[in-house]
């Protein structure tokens, strides 16, 4: 039975959950406030990968931008890349794991590439790379150790456009951390 209620009891007020909104308002600018000011003090920005075809599984980083002075294999990392990656990259902020740091030895050999004499996957673009960097594809296939202060960067997902094509990253070019968001 609709709008009828217990004698003596109060009518519940229709209201309330304007209240309740009001106060959620409040709450979330807050928190939002708090995350700008954090964000600024630890010099974090958000970052879009706008590829459409991307070398990690995410879209969504928070990048904090700090010295970074050591690596390890699995950190996500960004940098920017001069003219390394080619004239589309030059200028931009890319983002890519680090798979090799200084002393690993990597092998590009019959169309596969391995860290440490384990293999990380096939160079499934090279005929485009090849095309893109104006370079032949047999120049690819090599042994090398990552010299002091460089690292080795690659991509975890197929066609990614890393480092067993353009070579070693001096860390100097390293601009922050990353943590993905999704």
């Amino acid at each position: 039975m609709s709008g009828v209620y217990a004698p003596g009891a109060p009518a519940p007020t229709p209201w309330c959950g304007r209240r309740l909104l009001k106060t959620m308002g409040k709450g979330i600018v807050f928190f939002s406030f708090v995350l700008l000011i954090t964000a600024s003090v630890l010099n974090m920005r958000l970052l879009y990968d706008e590829q459409n075809a991307s070398c990690l599984p995410y879209t969504l980083y928070l990048v904090r931008y700090h010295h970074v002075s050591e690596f390890k294999r699995g950190d996500i990392i960004a940098f920017t890349p001069g003219t390394r990656m080619g004239y589309l990259f030059d200028g931009k902020v890319i983002v890519k794991m680090v798979g090799a740091v200084a002393g690993d030895v990597i092998s590009v050999k019959s169309g596969e590439f391995s860290i440490n004499n384990k293999v990380i996957g096939p160079l499934d673009i090279e005929k485009s790379a090849s095309s893109y960097m104006k370079r032949d594809v047999a120049s690819f296939e090599r042994t090398e150790t990552v010299p002091p202060g460089n690292v080795l960067m690659i991509g975890t997902v197929p066609h990614s456009f890393d480092g067993r094509y353009w070579g070693f990253l001096p860390q100097e070019a390293v601009i922050g951390s990353v943590y993905p968001i999704f």
